[in-house]
């Protein structure tokens, strides 16, 4: 997939990596997450998941991504990124323009909640 000018190179965002951010029935649905070259994890799972403030019913996975430096903010590997991360969902929205698209996802408003364990 081609790289494509987004935003957050532009707003110096990493909204979409900080953590990353997958809905839960897509994992139970059984979606592969990418690797890294070697066949290693690329996105390490959090004990932390989110709810949407706006969608209660909703639950998402947060992962930590080894290729984000958390000093800049930026993605270590941008150019070979895997396509989960060339298509982040302030892009992919249809209506607005670019601007209001950024507005409307970054500012989305979550319930951190840490899931009980059982052993």
């Amino acid at each position: 997939m081609q790289n494509s000018h987004g935003p957050c190179l532009d707003n110096s965002c990493s909204w979409c990596c900080n953590p990353v951010k997958i809905l839960n029935k897509e994992i139970m649905q059984g979606r592969e997450l990418p690797k890294r070259a070697d066949g290693s994890e690329l996105w390490i799972r959090r004990d932390e998941v989110l709810v949407p403030a706006e969608n209660p019913d909703t639950k998402i996975n947060t992962y930590d991504c080894v290729n984000f430096d958390r000093t800049t903010g930026r993605c270590l590997d941008y150019e070979n990124r895997p396509n989960e991360c060339r298509s982040t969902s302030c892009l992919n929205l249809i209506d607005g323009t670019d601007r209001e698209k950024f507005e409307k996802v970054t500012g989305a408003k979550f319930i951190p909640i840490n899931p009980i364990k059982f052993k």
